[in-house]
């Protein structure tokens, strides 16, 4: 072996292995968790049917069963579904249709087979549809890769590695559409044991912080409560996870060291059950503007929703800037002047769109800034009159959509800015658009260079 092998070997030695999933499947594939004979109890009867309970993603995600029944049945809800050997927990159970001798049903969540009560360490999950990143290397067959994401505080720590046919199936993914679960993951808590309620109490915000980091909805899934390797419990639910659609995010392709401050940060705020609640909906209105809901126009109503919620949230409620009464007074340009200046985001619109400014003001819209503009076309839209529809028709449609592109940069830094990240971000905005090129210091933090 040559020098150069040797100190090759030294280094693969020294990286950790890659992840391995516990549940697989090709793009779209549904996932088995039982085949075989199992029974239904419906009003006192039980019904057996050899068939098989499994996780569909089309056309939409959920639980099914299939099989044919050893008796006649009605469609009647289902009290209770029993799989010999195993103690399972599930949600409310139906019949949808009959299909020729068979018959077809659903199961929704929670559905959950518990092996034992043994309190757990880590739980092990996957998590579909999430994007393209350069991580810190992993052994990967005798080879080397870098599919490792890390982040972590003083409890949790979060280790998710892209399956080792990440590119091939991404690239599927984006071809045919779908789902396809292309992490493999791990929460550990670090101080030891927990029940099973304080391991899926975390499924929630960890999800909530994927999707932050996607820019797209996706959920841990497939979940097991690991003790010493060995599963006590199994959780098929069907969290929440977006078809594939490829849209832009903040994340940084190589950068990730800003994650973990983050990561405490999201973990603190969402502790709190009001927190939560504010983070999940702010949540919701970023994915779905990013997502082109409702197109340019939903997606800029989506937009002013969040950032009223931001202001009302943290300068009135936690941080007691300005009072309920004074904060109904401020109007919304306003508002998001308020949010931008202490985030030290500038209120101008960014030199790439300097020519959406020029276009306008030559139709006589008068606007001082970026706030203002953006809620002249959010008002057109919500508040709309002869007049404000004769100027949302003077924006063309490609201007609409750079207007509502700078709102969800605008909007992601100020998710950053409450989640006290200091790393770099990717800018969407930015006059650079190669991957890489064009990620910048976030503008509370100067010092990363």
């Amino acid at each position: 072996m040559t020098k150069i092998s040797e100190d090759f070997q030294k280094m693969m030695d020294q990286l950790p292995i890659i992840l391995s999933p516990s549940f697989s499947a090709r793009l779209n594939e549904p996932v088995t968790i039982f085949k075989g004979i199992f029974e239904v109890v419906n009003g006192g009867k039980v019904v057996k049917i050899d068939g098989e309970i499994y996780f569909t993603w089309t056309p939409e995600s959920g639980i099914k069963f299939i099989g044919v029944p050893d008796r006649s049945i009605f469609f009647e809800p289902i009290d209770k579904i029993l799989i010999p050997g195993l103690d399972i927990s599930h949600g409310y159970s139906y019949f949808i249709k009959m299909n020729g001798n068979g018959v077809v049903g659903a199961i929704n969540s929670p559905f959950l087979i518990i092996h034992n009560q043994q309190d757990v360490d880590r739980i092990h999950f996957e998590l579909p549809n999430f994007r393209d990143f350069l991580g810190a290397p992993v052994q990967v067959d005798d080879w080397m890769r870098t599919n490792r994401l890390t982040f972590e505080n003083k409890d949790w720590l979060v280790t998710v590695d892209k399956i080792s046919n990440y590119g091939h199936l991404k690239e599927e993914l984006e071809h045919t559409g779908g789902y396809a679960l292309l992490l493999t993951g791990e929460l550990q808590h670090k101080s030891g044991k927990l029940n099973a309620n304080r391991m899926h109490n975390m499924v929630q915000p960890l999800g909530l912080f994927f999707s932050f980091l996607n820019g797209r909805r996706t959920f841990p899934c497939f979940i097991q409560g690991l003790d010493q390797h060995t599963p006590s419990w199994t959780d098929f639910s069907a969290n929440h996870a977006d078809r594939y659609k490829s849209v832009g995010s903040w994340l940084p392709q190589s950068d990730h060291s800003g994650i973990g401050v983050m990561w405490d940060a999201f973990v603190n705020m969402t502790s709190d059950a009001s927190s939560l609640e504010c983070i999940d909906y702010l949540l919701h209105w970023y994915v779905e503007a990013n997502n082109n809901s409702g197109f340019c126009e939903g997606a800029i109503v989506l937009l002013q929703n969040a950032f009223e919620l931001l202001f009302n949230w943290q300068m009135i409620e936690q941080r007691n800037l300005y009072t309920v009464a004074k904060g109904k007074s401020i109007n919304a340009a306003e508002k998001i002047r308020i949010l931008l200046r202490d985030a030290g985001i500038s209120l101008n619109i960014p030199i790439k769109y300097k020519e959406i400014e020029n276009q306008l003001r030559s139709h006589q819209m008068k606007f001082q800034d970026f706030p203002e503009l953006f809620t002249l076309v959010r008002n057109s839209i919500t508040h709309t009159n002869q007049n404000k529809r004769t100027n949302l028709a003077k924006i063309p449609s490609l201007t609409r959509h750079h207007i509502k592109e700078i709102g969800i940069c605008h909007l992601e830094l100020l998710l950053l800015k409450l989640f006290n990240y200091q790393g770099k971000f990717a800018s969407r905005i930015s006059e650079n658009m190669f991957v890489g090129g064009n990620e910048e210091s976030v503008p509370w933090n100067k010092a990363v260079s």
